[in-house]
């Protein structure tokens, strides 16, 4: 007898190929067997009739980094059928880091999105092997895996990580370092070339960087120095680091940020295609959202964002400095849309009534002008705070989402809906991205439903080098959702961006029901996983 019988449903097995109707069989974690035969006996019988089973969801760009000690149900997660978070991205990593920095490193990864310290929840690990044990023993609702942040191997090497060029042997134990967490099982590594430190590294940096990754042939997850004015110029170095270090390049939340860029959507995918004409290894994912969000900080002009979070506080409560950055503020507001599209999704509970408000109510509620308001965000954040930028065109954004050779995924992080509520406002794409993708790809008619779930599965997996995973497979791990395609979609706002999935009925992770009808099962049965050696 199987342990698991999902009957009679239309497989759509992750590899683009057209569906077909089967009955799939579980035995412990893996796809014991699909049959045309429903006769088959199972402990426990679903009937698919009418449903779609599909491989569970894999979302490779994610900030999930602490929600294993926070949140590890990953209820935003598996409601809307994701059975594995890669996280680690954007040149951020929780490991490695060292034992000075080892505790704030924790708690700048988790204070803003969860309340509360990392430091509380049993957090000790400081590479990718004691990460692995920790997040297993802890247990988790869903698979997980990390990359090596560039920014967090700067930070454990160098003396002073905003300096240009390190050393060069500050470069070498940079080297070794990656070298490291790659040998320990991490997935790859990752640039975050706006975000500090990483924003201060020269190319060839990278290049001698992207070597060590592709001698592991492993993916190098980039977001680019610019998705904006320069974004082609972002694009060029990629294509440069590509091809002095044959790495796999894979280019993260692919977008064209900003008026000034709209419409140039074709332009940007055929300058990609190119790359690949070219021979080069290059890869994107993209969220189907036309706000971002990040860090409030990014209204800044660079010089007032350098050094320590207390050296730009003293720069924004100083009068004279303040005039001075404000001609920069209110430029970049202006570029990104003016203060009806950048808002405030979380103060850090500094001023808890500006959360989720727009620049421009946050103004009318503190009775002060934009950039003022801004300044007040800020301080009372202590810098901290979150910001969503609305900032896309919609014609862009589904230009992007209609190739099949764009994965999905979501930027956001695993934290809880049904049994908690947010802490203030994030984006809805933690708890939506991945059904609004498939509801998009329907209303629109963007591409086949096979297609649609080829780009959050089987592309997915073979991106990353999961095996045995992302599709629907005999002997492949048991990872699978079970949904309704013609109902299922988002329901998460930018106002309520708690609100779990539509259309979702079962969710299994490693053979396991983690999600049923509703309800959250509190299984736990995902799984730290290791890259394989070639």
């Amino acid at each position: 007898m199987f342990d698991v019988a999902i009957k009679n449903a239309q497989v759509v097995d992750g590899s683009g190929k057209k569906p077909y109707q089967a009955s799939v069989y579980l035995s412990g974690d893996r796809i014991a067997e699909i049959s045309q035969d429903d006769s088959l006996p199972g402990a426990q019988v679903i009937d698919g009739a009418g449903l779609t089973l599909a491989p569970g969801f894999i979302d490779l760009h994610t900030h999930s980094d602490g929600s294993p000690y926070c949140a590890p149900d990953f209820e935003s997660a598996l409601t809307q059928g994701i059975t594995f978070h890669l996280a680690g991205n954007c040149g951020g990593s929780l490991v490695p880091n060292t034992p000075k920095d080892h505790v704030a490193h924790g708690n700048g990864i988790t204070k803003n999105k969860f309340g509360r310290l990392i430091g509380d929840e049993g957090y000790e690990a400081c590479d990718v092997t004691s990460y692995c044990k920790e997040v297993n023993s802890l247990g988790i609702a869903i698979n997980f895996s990390t990359l090596v942040g560039h920014g967090a191997l700067r930070n454990c090497v160098m003396a002073d990580p905003s300096v240009a060029v390190p050393s060069a042997q500050e470069l070498e134990g940079m080297i070794q370092l990656l070298t490291e967490q790659l040998e320990q099982g991490a997935l790859g590594m990752s640039l975050g070339l706006t975000y500090k430190p990483g924003l201060y590294s020269q190319t060839e940096e990278l290049v001698a960087l992207a070597k060590v990754v592709a001698k592991y042939n492993r993916v190098l997850a980039v977001h680019m120095r610019n998705e904006g004015e320069k974004i082609f110029e972002a694009l060029a170095e990629m294509r440069y680091v590509a091809q002095q270090s044959g790495v796999h390049i894979h280019i993260s939340h692919f977008k064209l940020m900003f008026a000034g860029q709209w419409g140039k959507a074709d332009e940007l995918l055929a300058a990609v295609d190119d790359m690949k004409a070219e021979g080069l290894h290059i890869t994107c994912d993209q969220y189907p959202y036309c706000a971002s969000s990040t860090g409030f900080l990014s209204l800044l002009p660079s010089w007032a964002k350098q050094g320590s979070r207390d050296e730009i506080l003293a720069r924004l409560k100083d009068d004279a400095l303040f005039a001075k950055m404000r001609p920069d503020i209110t430029a970049d507001l202006k570029r990104r849309g003016g203060p009806t599209r950048n808002a405030a999704s979380y103060t850090c509970g500094g001023l808890p009534e500006c959360d989720g408000k727009t620049l421009a109510e946050a103004a009318e509620i503190l009775h002060m002008e934009p950039e003022d308001a801004y300044r007040q965000i800020l301080i009372a954040s202590r810098c901290g705070a979150n910001a969503i930028y609305y900032a896309m065109d919609e014609a862009d954004v589904l230009k992007i989402a209609s190739r099949a050779d764009i994965a999905v995924a979501s930027d956001g992080y695993g934290y809880d809906i049904l049994s908690a509520a947010p802490i203030g406002k994030p984006h809805p794409r933690s708890a939506g991205t991945f059904v609004r993708f498939l509801r998009l790809a329907r209303e629109h008619q963007l591409m086949s439903l096979e297609s649609a779930v080829h780009k959050m599965t089987g592309l997915s997996a073979r991106i990353v080098g999961l095996r045995d995973r992302g599709l629907i497979r005999k002997g492949f791990f048991a990872d699978l959702v079970l949904f309704d395609k013609d109902t299922i979609g988002d329901n998460a706002t930018f106002e309520q961006p708690a609100l779990a999935a539509s259309g979702v009925r079962y969710v299994f992770v490693n053979g396991v029901q983690a999600f049923a009808n509703g309800v959250c099962q509190g299984t736990r049965s995902g799984r730290f996983i290791l890259a394989e050696k070639d």
